[in-house]
């Protein structure tokens, strides 16, 4: 290896461990750390008290990653945030069903589903001051919970 080469690969790996590094201190702020026990609320209490059928999907630490990356985007970047429908195409996707017709049958069972999940979620996150400014609390706190 020549010495550019060196160079080059020695820039890389620099700014991997960089990158990498940002985003282990941003795991660390408050707000992630509330988000992420919210998060594992709102699947908790969503899929144990009122989707039992559905809680070895959703309970699944690995299919919950899966999710979370959007999640946080939405609720800690201000990216556009899922919509029932689409949080239950999302979770339906990968659930890897044999046909088309399954998947959406389950899509549709899925969206009362993911409707309260994210007003869980949602409503956890009004009870931590540090999501505040980000969301609507008040106009959720007036709305009932769907059941």
């Amino acid at each position: 290896m020549n010495g550019n080469m060196k160079q080059v690969m020695g820039k890389m790996m620099s700014d991997l461990s960089s990158e990498r590094g940002i985003r282990l201190a941003a795991n660390r702020t408050p707000r992630y750390r509330a988000f992420r026990i919210a998060l594992a609320y709102a699947y908790t209490v969503c899929a144990r008290q009122y989707y039992p059928k559905w809680a070895s999907y959703l309970l699944d630490e690995e299919f919950q990653a899966r999710g979370a990356r959007r999640l946080r985007a939405c609720y800690l970047l201000g990216v556009a945030c899922f919509q029932p429908a689409d949080l239950a195409a999302f979770w339906a996707d990968q659930m890897g069903w044999l046909s088309e017709e399954i998947k959406q049958r389950h899509i549709t069972e899925l969206i009362p589903v993911a409707s309260r999940f994210l007003r869980c979620l949602e409503t956890e996150l009004c009870a931590r001051p540090e999501f505040h400014p980000n969301l609507d609390c008040f106009a959720q706190a007036e709305q009932p919970m769907p059941h």
